[in-house]
Parts: C-alpha cells; sequence; structure tokens
C-alpha cells in the first residue's frame, strides 16, 4: 500500500485488496480501518499518528477482518518516503498475515506460565515433604541414641518410620515426575491414618506427655499417605503451639449427609 503526506492510504495491491474484501474506492483514505478490530483501532491510531509526527519506520500488529469474515491477525510494516525537498511524502508498507506466529507466541506464553506454576508448585511441595519428614526423622534419631547408649529401643517403630518415610519420597518423587498431585483415592480407615501420624510423633508426644484421645472415626474415600499426612502436621501443631498446661488432643469424625467432618481439637 501507500499513503501520501497526510497518511491517508492511496494505492492498494490487487491482492491486499482481495484479502480485505473491499473495493479500491472503499479501502482509500482511512476506509479500510473499519477493517480493524476494534479493540486494535486506538493501537493502530497511536502508531500511526506518532509516525506522521516524527516521520520513521513502524511496525504494528492487529486484527483485521478479511474478505471471510474472520478477524486474522497481521503485522503492518511501513516505511516514510520523501520528496526533493526532504519533506515526507508518505509510507510505503506491506500487510503479512501473521496467525500462526501469534498462537505460538501465546502457545510459549502460556508454557511458561504452565512452568512458572508447576515450579512453584514442586517448591511448596518439597518444603511440605521436607516438613513431613521431620517427625519421624526426630524420632528415629532418639531411638538410635537410646540403642547406641545400651538403653531399651524400641527398632521396630524406627523401621516401621523409616518406611514412611520412603512412602512420603515416593509420592515426592511421583509429583515431580508428573507435575500433578497423584492421589490413589480408595477406601481409607481414618483409624489408621491416625495410627501412623501419632506413630511418628511418639516420642513428641511423650515428650510433653501429651494426651491423644481418639472419638470415633469412619471410613472414607482418600488418599492414606496424604491423609496421614494432614493428622500428622495437625497434631505436630498442637504440641508445637501448646499451653502451659498438659495438651490434651482430641480426634474424630462426624457422618454426615455426603461427606464426613473431621476434627483435630486442642487445649492449646
Amino acid at each position: 500500500f501507500k499513503t501520501d503526506s497526510r497518511g491517508r492510504f492511496s494505492h492498494f495491491t490487487r491482492r491486499l485488496l482481495a484479502y480485505l474484501g473491499l473495493s479500491e474506492n472503499a479501502a482509500r483514505g482511512l476506509g479500510w480501518t473499519e477493517r480493524i478490530h476494534p479493540e486494535d483501532r486506538g493501537v493502530w491510531a497511536a502508531t500511526f499518528a506518532a509516525a506522521l509526527e516524527e516521520p520513521d519506520a513502524f511496525e504494528v500488529d492487529l486484527r483485521v477482518c478479511t474478505a471471510s469474515g474472520v478477524h486474522r491477525w497481521v503485522r503492518i510494516s511501513a516505511l516514510p518516503g520523501y520528496d526533493a525537498k526532504e519533506e515526507l511524502s508518505g509510507f510505503v508498507g506491506s500487510v503479512f498475515e501473521i496467525d500462526d506466529l501469534v498462537e505460538a507466541r501465546e502457545q510459549a506464553r502460556a508454557d511458561a506460565a504452565k512452568l512458572e506454576a508447576v515450579s512453584g508448585e514442586l517448591e511448596e511441595v518439597a518444603f511440605a515433604g521436607a516438613h513431613d519428614l521431620q517427625e519421624p526423622l526426630r524420632s528415629i534419631e532418639q531411638l538410635l541414641k537410646l540403642a547406641l547408649a545400651g538403653e531399651s529401643a524400641d527398632l521396630g517403630l524406627a523401621l516401621r518410620q523409616v518406611s514412611h518415610m520412603r512412602d512420603l519420597l515416593r509420592d515426592l518423587v511421583d509429583y515431580a515426575a508428573s507435575s500433578a498431585v497423584h492421589l490413589a483415592v480408595e477406601p481409607t480407615e481414618l483409624a489408621q491414618a491416625v495410627e501412623w501420624a501419632l506413630e511418628n510423633l511418639r516420642p513428641a508426644i511423650a515428650e510433653c506427655d501429651a494426651e491423644v484421645k481418639i472419638d470415633a472415626l469412619s471410613r472414607v474415600g482418600a488418599d492414606p499417605i496424604q491423609i496421614a499426612r494432614v493428622f500428622q502436621n495437625l497434631v505436630a501443631n498442637a504440641l508445637r503451639f501448646r499451653s502451659g498446661s498438659r495438651p490434651i488432643i482430641c480426634i474424630g469424625a462426624e457422618p454426615r449427609e455426603r461427606d464426613v467432618l473431621v476434627y483435630v481439637r486442642d487445649n492449646g
């Protein structure tokens, strides 16, 4: 295309007119700009006004309505031309369809956002995993110290806690490999999950002489490893943030019409 010094479009190739579905008379002046998507007209007006005010090459991406009635992304590039007096005589430019480039760019942005989100989730999971492993490690450390000192130590408990830690680490590896939380939802006895959590916390419970009361529990649909982690974290918090009194922790569940309300209460 060509424009005059005032920015009015004066010449178009037949191919561009066919692409826009316009006659030359309809496209001349600023007629063709009616084909610009309403949301992009401000971008075009600002870009072209700046190029006219201080003549310079410009490039702008926007959507235009084609002859088929479908909006397509195009890139408009133009260079200024000058007369013998070195005054602006107009612009000469081209229009390229870039739908495929825009699609690839948007996909790249979406992929980058997804990777950033996954990276953040992995950091959170790694932090949570390290937190969950602290209590079993602390328990195993105490049991080994007792054994090395020649005192009675429940090494069977230590082996079971090693097994629990292995399950947690397996879940972390599964998560890292799939970039999605791996939940094995199955019929799960809450009592068994609580027992697993309390076993990991046995030394901490003994250290502060805490009393843990287990009320009625039930079977639910859940991932047994993950629900046990929830119990472990809640009980560990109750032990850590206790008052001056002896810690008393109550765990129970109340079946409702469509779900089960699980509670962990303490006097901290």
